[in-house]
């Protein structure tokens, strides 16, 4: 909690990426607005919604990218009054932001981008602090601190699903390795629903599935029971039935024109593997809009705890060969979701998309 306050105090105003369209759903769905309206020449993600008007004011363009400008150039209105604004997350599945929302507003802190901070960093304190003490009983809170990257950190403290997203996978990844130390009478649930759980608040982040499979996979007693098979598909099948109704109510469009990609699979392919080092790097340590980064010995000391995890993994462990299968997911994965998905978005991964997989990595 302390130290997602720090990040949520030092932190410009609307620093977060995709920070300001966050802090707009928010505020437009603990005033009970779900959906807004659609804007005229926007895509159809954006959606119109009022909200208190220092939310809505206050340039965060203008210091980003930009090491010569400093935040203060955001300023926001002063006064009581709405403002009407449009929000790229309008469409977005509101559980989240009803939460942090509805805590901000309690608290008399909804024209405050800090306030919406600050309600996202309990729900985010709330989820790892029960991630510390479930990996306590088996020594592991040590490393699940530092399994963290600087970059997790830095989402922490800023209003947005990332936030939540790392949090909630970062359970179900103790509770996975839990299974190596404990009976495997464990109910599975306990890796399945707060791994389903992130699905639904952002149904986006299939790779995390990918991720904790790859963790919880040699826990699995063979052959799999009708019993274990329901556990582990039951929570999945329900966020999908909630995801499929909240899209046919919205009437969802997976589909941008600004960023599509006309371009072949193969092309894509190939400039999905060339950035891996800009992924790697924004994974571990990028800050903001992607423009700033971690001091370098932040990123070291994370480097060097993974390297060590690995050669512990590879020196000790039966399946000495598990981190292979991890780089070649973690790697592999971003551009077979390219490839799926670039005539419609275009090529979209960010290094922030793969920090659970990163997380993984260390607490394997």
């Amino acid at each position: 909690m302390i130290i997602g306050c720090t990040w949520a105090f030092a932190i410009g105003r609307y620093g977060g990426p995709d920070e300001p369209a966050h802090v707009l759903r928010a505020a437009a769905v603990a005033h009970d607005d779900l959906l807004g309206k659609p804007v005229e020449g926007l895509e159809p993600g954006y959606r119109q919604v009022t909200v208190p008007a220092p939310l809505g004011s206050g340039d965060p363009s203008c210091f980003r990218h930009n090491e010569t400008i400093t935040a203060a150039c955001a300023v926001p209105a002063t006064g009581t009054g709405t403002k009407a604004v449009a929000t790229s997350a309008g469409t977005v599945p509101p559980w989240y932001y009803a939460v942090v929302g509805s805590i901000a507003r309690v608290l008399s802190a909804d024209s405050s981008v800090l306030g919406y901070r600050m309600a996202s960093v309990v729900l985010c304190a709330i989820i790892l602090g029960y991630a510390v003490a479930r990996s306590r009983r088996f020594g592991a809170s040590a490393w699940l601190i530092a399994a963290l990257t600087p970059s997790a950190w830095f989402l922490i403290g800023v209003v947005g699903t990332s936030g939540v997203e790392i949090a909630l996978v970062v359970v179900a990844l103790v509770e996975a390795v839990g299974r190596f130390h404990e009976s495997l009478d464990e109910p599975l649930s306990r890796v399945t629903v707060p791994l389903a759980t992130c699905l639904l608040l952002r149904p986006a982040a299939v790779i995390d599935v990918v991720v904790v499979a790859l963790v919880v996979a040699p826990t699995v007693t063979r052959p799999i029971t009708r019993r274990t098979l329901t556990m582990l598909a039951a929570p999945f099948a329900i966020v999908a039935a909630a995801s499929v109704a909240w899209n046919r109510w919205t009437g969802f469009v997976f589909d941008d024109r600004r960023t599509a990609d006309t371009r072949t699979a193969a092309t894509t392919v190939g400039r999905s593997l060339s950035r891996i080092p800009l992924m790697v790097h924004q994974a571990i340590g990028a800050l903001g809009w992607n423009e700033f980064f971690a001091p370098v010995i932040a990123q070291l000391i994370w480097v060097a705890t993974l390297a060590f995890a690995a050669w512990w993994v590879f020196t000790r462990s039966p399946d000495r060969w598990w981190h292979v299968r991890w780089a070649i997911a973690a790697l592999a994965l971003p551009a077979i979701v390219d490839v799926i998905i670039h005539r419609q978005v275009g090529s979209i991964w960010q290094g922030r998309y793969s920090i659970t997989f990163a997380i993984g990595g260390v607490l394997y």
